[in-house]
């Protein structure tokens, strides 16, 4: 079931790049700023901070930036980039967090640059 979840989530994120093809190619963006946020994703998926029940995760932090400020392929890439440093934590927790994360930042991109075009 698990699985079917995160292909679903998958999917998405293809379709929704797929679909929006068109944008992509009109608003390439700058590589500089895809590295910074490819990088930024990636060491800040590796640090959790503390707190009373639990421990919180700062990986958002780059996905939103990059849903707002790329489009809807490279927020995918930097949605990917926070399963890098997962290495340890076993094969689903990576598919789990890359699937998702991808899907989040793909659709807050697609989301973000059709209330920026209207």
């Amino acid at each position: 079931m698990v699985a079917l979840w995160l292909a679903l989530a998958a999917s998405i994120a293809v379709v929704a790049n797929y679909m929006s093809r068109d944008q992509i190619a009109a608003h390439p963006n700058q590589v500089t700023s895809v590295v910074f946020l490819v990088i930024s994703a990636t060491l800040l998926s590796s640090v959790y901070v503390r707190i009373a029940r639990g421990h919180l995760a700062l990986a958002g932090i780059p996905i939103g930036a990059s849903a707002l400020l790329l489009n809807p392929l490279n927020a995918t890439l930097v949605g990917l980039s926070i399963a890098l440093p997962m290495g340890p934590r076993g094969r689903w927790p990576i598919v789990a967090n890359a699937a998702m994360s991808s899907m989040y930042a793909c659709m807050g991109a697609v989301l973000a640059s059709h209330l920026s075009s209207s």
